[in-house]
């Protein structure tokens, strides 16, 4: 209790810093809702209100999601890890949902002529994520590994869950806009999950269970989702859909068809979480 008391205090007075990172070219405050759907309630100010109803759909589904194989584990520590992991993302992406898009405007340029380009809710949602892939990487190798490489990858996630936890802070703290991006969430993240993705192929290419390829096609799944949102971004398709009132952004896409991932680890992959024998 003592460490986390130090850890929200030390929080408390590096947060300054944190806000020294602007917007490029500088985002004005007055500006903010010329740019993107706002609606005003008593005075508060919400931002992207369809866009912030996706992504709360999808975090209560993901921790719904996490609930249940909480509640059916059935003793099986695949089915566990895959709840805390869920549980996690889940709240990371609440996180999100109340920073990029409900409360922007109220978190970011309140009471100020410009814009502050991140803050804490961003860090914890970065924290939380990473912490839920982390889980994530523990729950897939209960479920298609051996004892002994299980060992491996708690101390693989262990220190992947702990090296971006340190670079996230130094990130914000110093700050390096870079080590709190989203980009660089992807980048840390990918490489245990292209290596999974090239284990389970192997594995169902050996042995044909369906495990395996339901794992396979969960990898390429979740690829070929960041793909088609970073290209979203790279067309600069939600400028061009803003500016004929159509409030369709690269998060949207992203949301929507993370909504279906959730649903497909749910229905279809659910039955096959067991323990490998």
């Amino acid at each position: 209790m003592k460490f986390v008391i130090f850890l929200l205090l030390v929080l408390t007075f590096g947060c300054d810093r944190l806000y020294q990172l602007q917007y490029s070219p500088p985002q004005k405050a007055s500006e903010w809702c010329i740019e993107q759907p706002c609606i005003e309630i008593n005075n508060i100010i919400f931002s992207q209100p369809t866009s912030s109803l996706l992504v709360f759909i999808l975090s209560f589904q993901t921790i719904f999601a996490g609930y249940q194989f909480l509640k059916t584990h059935r003793k099986q520590k695949s089915r566990k890890w895959w709840g805390y992991s869920l549980l996690f993302t889940g709240i990371g992406a609440i996180l999100a949902g109340i920073s990029y898009q409900l409360l922007g405007y109220e978190l970011k340029c309140r009471s100020s002529d410009y814009c502050n380009w991140t803050n804490w809710f961003e860090i914890y949602y970065n924290l939380t994520t990473v912490l839920g892939a982390g889980t994530l990487l523990v729950a897939v190798a209960y479920s298609s590994m051996l004892k002994t490489w299980i060992k491996r990858i708690k101390i693989i996630a262990l220190i992947q869950v702990f090296l971006y936890t340190l670079l996230c802070l130094i990130g914000a703290f110093t700050p390096i806009q870079f080590l709190i991006s989203y980009e660089f969430l992807v980048l840390f993240s990918s490489p245990i999950y292209i290596i999974f993705l090239f284990i389970n192929g192997y594995q169902f290419l050996k042995y044909k269970k369906l495990i395996y390829k339901h794992y396979l096609i969960l990898w390429v799944s979740i690829f070929t989702i960041i793909g088609i949102y970073f290209a979203y971004l790279h067309l600069n398709l939600t400028d061009l859909l803003w500016s004929l009132n159509i409030w369709f952004s690269a998060n949207d896409i992203l949301h929507v068809l993370m909504i279906f991932w959730i649903l497909y680890i749910q229905i279809i992959l659910n039955p096959y979480i067991l323990d490998r024998e």
